[in-house]
Order: C-alpha cells, then sequence, then structure tokens
C-alpha cells in the first residue's frame, strides 16, 4: 500500500546539506487510501498530499514528506509515514534516516554515478523517481520540476559542470492541470536554498534563491534557447537558438560569482561533447544585491526525460 522510493534506510548530511528540507518519497494506493500522514520520532503526525497536484507530485498517489532538517537529531531517527484506507485500517512504513549536522562538502566536489550503490551516498533526490544507469542518473516518470540537489548551503562562488542528454519529454498541457506548462526544460540551479513557505505541502515556490539556468526545449527539438530566472520576477533570456539531438550528450555549465556590494553575475554554456568546450558563454545574469549568498545546486528536469552524467563542481 506504501511504497518509498529510495529504501527504508536514508542518509542526509554526510555530504553536507544542499538544502534546508530533507524528501521522504513515495506512492500510495491511490484506489484504497484516502489520508496519509508522518510522524518524526514518535512526535505528533503532519498531513502528507497525496498526488496528483499538478506541481511536484506528478502523478496519482505520489507524496513527498518534505522534513526540516532542523527537526532532526543527529544520527538516527524513525520516520513513521501511516496510510489510512477507504475502511479506516491503518497501515504504516518506517524510515530510519540518518542524518548528519557535521557532513561537509569542501570544494572541488566530484560526483561519479557509477562509483556509487544509492543517490543518497553523493546528493540528495528532492523530486520525482531517478535511476543510476552506466551514463549517470536519469530521470524514470517525466514531469514538473524532477529535481536532484547535491552541495552545501555554505557554497557561495562556484561552477557546476556536468552533461545532460535528453531521450525525450513529456508534453505538459495546462488544462489538464500541469503546472509550468509553458516551458520544458533541463536546468542547472546555483545558491538554492530550498522551497520558500507557501502554505502547501510539499512546498511549491522555488524562489528567493540565487538562480536557475533553463536549457528550454520543445517536442521539435528546434530553435531550443537558455533562460536564466534570478526569482519570481528576474528574467534574461538567450537570442541565440539550437537544435538539438536525441541521445547525444550535451556539457552543460552554471557559474556564479559574488560582485561589489552583494551582487552576483550567473553564466551558462551549452555545446555538443564532441566539439569541445566553446570558452565563450550562451548567456549571463548580473544580480543585484539579495537575500540569498550562498546554497546548494540543483540538476533539475522539467517535463523532459533526460540523463545527467558526472558532476564536477569547482571554486571560484
Amino acid at each position: 500500500m506504501i511504497d518509498i522510493w529510495y529504501g527504508d534506510e536514508q542518509s542526509f548530511g554526510n555530504y553536507g546539506l544542499c538544502q534546508r528540507w530533507i524528501n521522504l518519497l513515495g506512492r500510495v494506493d491511490v484506489e484504497r487510501v484516502r489520508f496519509l500522514e508522518c510522524a518524526i520520532n514518535g512526535g505528533t503526525s503532519f498531513p502528507l498530499s497525496i498526488g496528483p497536484d499538478g506541481h511536484r507530485l506528478g502523478y496519482p498517489g505520489d507524496f513527498n514528506a518534505e522534513i526540516d532538517a532542523g527537526d532532526l537529531v543527529e544520527g538516527e531517527n524513525r520516520v513513521r509515514i501511516t496510510a489510512i484506507d477507504v475502511e479506516g485500517e491503518r497501515t504504516s512504513r518506517e524510515v530510519v534516516v540518518r542524518f548528519s549536522r557535521k557532513g561537509n562538502c569542501p570544494l572541488p566536489y566530484r560526483i561519479e554515478w557509477n562509483k556509487v550503490r544509492s543517490i543518497d551516498e553523493v546528493a540528495q533526490v528532492v523530486e520525482g523517481q531517478w535511476a543510476l544507469t552506466e551514463e549517470g542518473v536519469r530521470v524514470l516518470e517525466p514531469y514538473y520540476d524532477r529535481v536532484i540537489g547535491l552541495g552545501d548551503l555554505s557554497w557561495r562562488d562556484y561552477e557546476v559542470a556536468t552533461t545532460v542528454t535528453f531521450h525525450g519529454l513529456r508534453v505538459p498541457r495546462k488544462e489538464a492541470g500541469d503546472a509550468g506548462a509553458d516551458v520544458i526544460h533541463a536546468a542547472l540551479a546555483v545558491r538554492w536554498p530550498g522551497h520558500d513557505e507557501d502554505g502547501r505541502q510539499p512546498r511549491v515556490k522555488w524562489y528567493p534563491l540565487g538562480a536557475t539556468a533553463e536549457f528550454r526545449v520543445n517536442p521539435e527539438w528546434k530553435g531550443c534557447s537558455w533562460r536564466i530566472l534570478g526569482g519570481g520576477r528576474i528574467c534574461v533570456e538567450a537570442e541565440g537558438k539550437r537544435d538539438i539531438e536525441l541521445e547525444k550528450r550535451y556539457g552543460m555549465k552554471h557559474r556564479v560569482e559574488s560582485g561589489p556590494g552583494g551582487t552576483a553575475r550567473y553564466r551558462v554554456k551549452l555545446w555538443p561533447m564532441e566539439e569541445g568546450e566553446p570558452e565563450e558563454w550562451d548567456l549571463e545574469l548580473e544580480k543585484e544585491a539579495g537575500d540569498v549568498q550562498a546554497g546548494g545546486a540543483l540538476l533539475l528536469a522539467h517535463y523532459t526525460e533526460a540523463t545527467f552524467g558526472d558532476v564536477e563542481v569547482s571554486p571560484i
């Protein structure tokens, strides 16, 4: 009745904390389950939403137990997820969460996906079903913002380099309730603090943050281009457009550098791997001083079926 996607034992914080929250993801049988709740270390239960919600909970029965890291104790925590079915019967699954505040993630930081047994050894799944493959980490069910976080909230000036391979996409339909239906992309975000409070479960508000750089594609894979979002109303879009080939590896890079007075510059590029990395950046955003000066990094796939390759994060 309750499926926990990444196992009954999960670890967070050994590699630093990439955001304020930890996430326990899974799916329940929507034909049987009426209500879902979560309790941490025997504490008071709180309700969990059951998908779909058009946003982070993309498929029937999806749930995301989004837990404030401040509510966890050092070491072993027990998180109980309980489903109440249509007849009032209760079924529970317990997840052992091994949590550390002592872990750090110094730069440079490198992830080689083929050298880990599970994603949580080196990163944190924030949303969606992902699988380790020979090529990297792949989205299994495309929908709104499938996300992996990495790094530490203390990261400030750094560059994230990876590869992305597009395998396909899901065409979002606004009339069907698919949120963010005006864009399909693969993205890299930097200076990520975690989703902001918005009264929803799980939270959907993705800003404030440093910036998220989205490489936008379309069902024809023609005329694709970058945009950088520095918040709800801060956006720059690239004039240059290019066509994308499926099953082809592209290099992808996002750099953030502090400027005077708390300003910051964000720059991005994408290129076919067989051609070598160009010196020029495709697009940049100069952002005024804001309230987010540091944070982790994100790999995002928004309605795309994509694989991200090995990740290299370098200090600037």
